[in-house]
């Protein structure tokens, strides 16, 4: 089967999509005959994985975003004769107008415009919704992250459950079996103290950045004596003000910015745990990579969080302040939780492989296409 996959998204900067899509085509491809495996418009995979650029030359990357935006704006024989050639053809959000003449697929990755819309640009709020809007009925099947990202959609805009498909995310190999001597390197590059709660995420509403910092603070100087919140992650909208406040945290806290994704296994390995409180997540990939590296995590018990954290985290309401600084304070003088949590965290998402992604797309595409 000829599956053409849209991977606009490589041209963008973007995090947490990015990731997935890149290693969701790599395994896809790495799964071999009999199906062969198409990137649009004119792409292939990088050699590395960069969030916060293409990884074409300006050039290049302009002429695609104008065949992009020529697609959209095409009439349907135009938008038919631009699409790939293909038994099916993969599409993401920045396809608003779909072809018509090749059976089309898409992911949903969350549900935030519906649930949480306040956390987004209003005009990502409508691109979202028109996308569902002109797509959904028209997809041959939908692929959902996570049980509640599908529970979710066909609640709330009332798809048939039938015509979607649980296909959670996976880790990379390298989050599993981090070396000692990999997470020594990260703590020597960053300069990183022994004993660091990590953030890694986008600095943005939905992540709940700001609640967090201030349960951070709330804790007694003699809780958090020693330890320092490390927060790591590009900055999103409207969120400039909490980096500076995080600058101006003096010694308990510290924003590395963007970090590379080479050094993303390696930090992880080296923090204590992992604090990830947002308000919504379709999957939720950081705290699945965090245990994946052997570190217990402190989240959210809403949305995919628990169904992807299971065993290994503790939760918590990420509207309460309180529930977030008796967390913190646990986990900081419980070094037994800690052990237990990760330990347990590591098993559970073992079975988040991109090989078994990859698998259930290739028999969902299967089905799908008769």
């Amino acid at each position: 089967m000829r599956i053409a996959i849209d991977t606009f998204p490589f041209l963008l900067r973007s995090a947490g999509v990015k990731t997935a899509l890149y290693e969701w085509v790599k395994a896809l491809r790495a799964a071999g005959p009999p199906h062969r495996i198409s990137c649009f418009p004119y792409l292939d995979l990088p050699e590395t994985l960069d969030h916060e650029r293409s990884p074409l030359p300006r050039l290049n990357t302009w002429l695609r975003l104008a065949y992009v935006h020529a697609f959209n704006k095409a009439p349907e024989l135009a938008r038919n004769a631009l699409a790939p050639r293909a038994d099916l053809f993969h599409i993401s959000i920045h396809l608003h107008q779909p072809p018509t003449k090749v059976p089309v697929s898409t992911t949903i990755h969350d549900m935030t415009v519906w649930l949480v819309p306040e956390t987004h640009t209003l005009g990502n709020v409508r691109a979202n919704k028109a996308f569902a809007e002109h797509v959904y009925p028209q997809a041959r099947g939908l692929i959902a992250v996570s049980q509640a990202t599908k529970d979710d959609a066909c609640r709330l805009i009332r798809i048939d459950e039938r015509k979607v498909e649980v296909v959670p995310n996976g880790i990379a190999p390298a989050y599993f079996d981090v070396p000692e001597a990999e997470a020594a390197r990260v703590r020597a590059a960053y300069r990183l103290p022994a004993n660091f709660a990590l953030y890694l995420g986008t600095i943005e509403p939905r992540k709940n950045v700001p609640r967090m910092l201030d349960a951070w603070m709330a804790l007694r100087e003699t809780e958090r004596e020693d330890w320092q919140l490390i927060l790591a992650g590009p900055v999103g909208w409207e969120q400039q003000s909490t980096v500076e406040r995080i600058r101006q945290g003096g010694d308990s806290l510290r924003y590395l910015g963007y970090v590379p994704e080479a050094d993303l296994p390696g930090l992880f390995r080296a923090a204590k745990f992992f604090v990830y409180p947002s308000l919504y997540e379709g999957f939720g990939l950081p705290p699945a990579q965090a245990l994946a590296a052997g570190v217990p995590v402190l989240t959210s018990g809403v949305s995919s969080l628990p169904e992807v954290c299971g065993p290994g985290a503790v939760y918590v309401d990420p509207l309460s302040e309180a529930e977030l600084r008796r967390a913190f304070g646990r986990l900081i003088a419980d070094t037994t939780l800690r052990s237990d949590l990760a330990g347990a965290g590591r098993a559970h998402v073992g079975k988040f492989t991109w090989e078994n992604a990859a698998a259930k797309s290739l028999r969902f595409f299967e089905r799908i296409t008769g």
